[in-house]
């Protein structure tokens, strides 16, 4: 007899805790997005990416296992019925855009979200932190040559 049990990750976990503090911003970051298989990472998170003029997910989704792992602790008042990606939850994503085998996929990133291009020279980043112990500066020297 074989079970498979829910185990959330990095998305669902993250997606609760900006849900329980509104009061906070959330980031969640993706190295190389377009590099992974989207359909089957994504599923139907997919179409949370478009967002409307107030920062949430134009549309929401109907995702059984994970709207469980969101009501788990709630009261009856508070639960949860659908998906939505609220304002205070932000995805930072990298994309290598010279991989062309990906170019479709890319599309599909480009039409949901903002895009910067960024030359890889960490001397232009800006010195930013986030609790005295994030720099952009200092992981990027550790892993761009």
């Amino acid at each position: 007899h074989i079970t498979y049990d829910f185990v959330p990750g990095p998305f669902t976990e993250i997606l609760q805790d900006a849900y329980s503090d509104a009061e906070n911003n959330y980031f969640l970051i993706i190295e190389e997005i377009n590099r992974g298989n989207a359909p089957a990472i994504f599923g139907d998170l997919f179409q949370l990416l478009d967002r409307d003029d107030n920062g949430e997910s134009e549309y929401s989704i109907y995702n059984k296992e994970i709207i469980r792992y969101l009501n788990k602790w709630k009261r009856p008042e508070e639960y949860r019925d659908n998906i939505r990606i609220p304002k205070n939850l932000t995805i930072f994503a990298t994309m290598n855009t010279c991989d062309q085998n990906v170019f479709t996929l890319d599309t599909a990133f480009k039409r949901r979200w903002r895009m910067s291009r960024i030359k890889n020279d960490t001397d232009l980043f800006p010195e930013w932190s986030i609790n005295r112990s994030f720099s952009i500066r200092k992981i990027t020297r550790r892993w761009i040559w």
